[in-house]
């Protein structure tokens, strides 16, 4: 049996001083041991920090990404203001237009009633004339009336002498015959002349009443034309107004369409700002994403670390029980 060779005896000596050697390694493996613990606990705290990073991180990208979502959305929400705004604008713009045509229809009314106005005018100084005409007129009228009046009178003195001359001479028999005949002439001649007359009247009476009738429709057309007068001069003071209220609408309009271009300034800008942020955005995710990627791989490095100081213990204790 060469390999089993018996063991030489061991002093007490020799004995006493092999058990100091185990505690000496022991005491001198107890640092060790203690540094593995603690390098061990040390870890565990930073892969819990780590993990909260890891956490904060998370939320800074899902927070990020939400401003995101809402920066896309005021910039779709900007689009579309800055399309209604252009509708808004083109209405003002046809507004405007609308008003300037309002204005010129005012001033073309204005113009015409004016030229209606200046005719009932030159109708007015027509119908005054005519009412100064037929005053003459109806003064011509009663002086013929006065003279046919007259003229019947003396056809009715006439007749009565013709009468009288016509008794006479029949009293005075055959003498007076021939007087007689005159008479009867006369008397006969006197009432054609008062048929005249009366017909001569009538004709006037009917004349006045036409007279009268045509003074009455001159007075009604007056009344008309000053009726007219008061219209055209209201008419003319809502045209007035009409325009007025028009210079203020184009001046209003003015003043909106250029806030409107101040606006759609704006607006440019801040669209163009819009997309220039839009890069930032994306660098910021990139950015995020890459710190996460390098937190992962601190991850693996805790991990090995793990497995290195897991394996001082285990390393310590074989040593301690080879020693024994």
């Amino acid at each position: 049996m060469l390999f089993f060779k018996k063991k030489p005896a061991v002093t007490a000596t020799e004995s006493s001083e092999q058990a100091v050697v185990p505690r000496k390694i022991a005491a001198k493996l107890l640092p060790l041991k203690e540094i593995g613990r603690f390098a061990l606990e040390q870890k565990s705290k930073l892969q819990q920090e780590e993990s909260i990073t890891i956490n904060g991180i998370q939320e800074i990208q899902d927070s990020f990404e939400t401003v995101e979502e809402k920066y896309s959305g005021i910039s779709q929400s900007v689009t579309g203001f800055k399309s209604e705004f252009e509708g808004i604008n083109e209405v003002s713009n046809r507004l405007e237009t609308i008003t300037e045509q309002l204005k010129q229809t005012a001033l073309d009314s204005q113009a015409g009633i004016k030229s209606v106005d200046s005719s009932s005018q030159s109708v007015l100084t027509t119908i005054d004339d005519m009412q100064v005409n037929f005053e003459a007129f109806q003064k011509s009228l009663a002086e013929i009336k006065k003279q046919v009046e007259q003229i019947n009178y003396v056809a009715t003195q006439t007749n009565l002498l013709a009468l009288n001359a016509s008794i006479e001479a029949a009293r005075s028999g055959e003498a007076g015959r021939g007087f007689a005949v005159v008479a009867n002439q006369v008397n006969e001649l006197s009432q054609e002349i008062k048929e005249m007359v009366t017909s001569i009247d009538s004709s006037m009476g009917e004349l006045e009443q036409k007279n009268a009738e045509l003074n009455q429709s001159l007075v009604d057309t007056r009344n008309a034309v000053d009726l007219s007068h008061e219209t055209v001069n209201d008419t003319q003071a809502t045209i007035a107004t009409i325009t007025t209220v028009a210079d203020d609408v184009t001046k209003e309009s003015e003043q909106l369409i250029q806030t409107f271009e101040t606006c759609d300034t704006e607006i440019g800008l801040i669209t163009q700002n819009i997309d220039d942020s839009s890069h930032y955005f994306t660098n910021v995710a990139e950015k995020i994403s890459d710190i996460k990627t390098k937190v992962s791989q601190k991850g693996f490095m805790f991990e090995d670390m793990t497995n290195v100081l897991e394996q001082i213990q285990p390393l310590i204790s074989e040593i301690e029980s080879e020693e024994e």
